[in-house]
Order: C-alpha cells, then structure tokens, then sequence
C-alpha cells in the first residue's frame, strides 16, 4: 500500500510505493501556465497530480492517462469532469481515488501548507 513520501524539495512530491514517480530537479511545467505538477500518486498508467495554482480550489486531485484526463473532488469523492475516460475505466479510477482519498487530501494539505503557510484547499460544500 502506497504512503506518503517526504517532500525533497517544495516542487516535488510523491507517494512512495511500488512505482515510484518523482518530478526530480526540475519541475514538470504546463506550457501555456507554467504551473507545477506534482505527481502524488502512480499507479499502473495512471498518473495522480495536482497543479501548483489549484490552491484556491477544493481538495482535489486529477487523473491523467495517455492524452485522457479527469479530475476528482475530495472528501467526498466525486467526479468534476471527464475528458476522454469511458466510463468502464472511471469506475476503477474512482475506486482507486477512493482507496487513497486520506493520503491524497494529506499530500494536498503538506504541499499547499509548504507553498503558502495554510494548507490550502477550501473545504467544498455538500451540493
């Protein structure tokens, strides 16, 4: 079972597992945002992340695979929109988001916490 890495730096994080994924030296960058993408969790092909400028979002992590991508709330889990995913291979993935929710809510809180001093992530109303 995957847990939470250490962060080595303020621009990398990982949970460390089987299959470790770690941004190393030099952080991933979206081309036309610059944001930092700090990968919590690898598992299989899919790829667990979040961006450095989501801090003033809900609690929230987004799932990439080949040039597919979703993204899933926290607490409680809850798809926010699907680009790409059948929905056979979205139940799996929420099931996974599922089965780590608590460790990916603690990296989203030590990352933003490190970046900014409070923890980030607002807490999402029930709607």
């Amino acid at each position: 079972m995957p847990e939470v890495g250490r962060l080595r730096d303020p621009k990398s994080y990982c949970l460390a597992g089987s299959k470790i994924r770690t941004i190393g030296d030099q952080p991933e960058k979206l081309a036309e945002s610059a944001s930092v993408r700090p990968t919590v969790l690898q598992s299989g092909p899919y790829r667990l992340f979040f961006f450095s400028s989501d801090r003033n979002e809900p609690t929230h992590v987004h799932v990439k695979r080949d040039h597919k991508l979703a993204k899933f709330w926290l607490a409680p889990v809850r798809m926010a929109y699907n680009y790409g995913f059948s929905q056979t291979e979205l139940n799996p993935i929420a099931g996974l988001v599922q089965e780590h929710e608590a460790a990916l809510s603690k990296a989203w809180h030590e990352y933003f916490k490190r970046r900014n001093g409070n923890g980030g992530g607002q807490e999402r109303s029930g709607h």
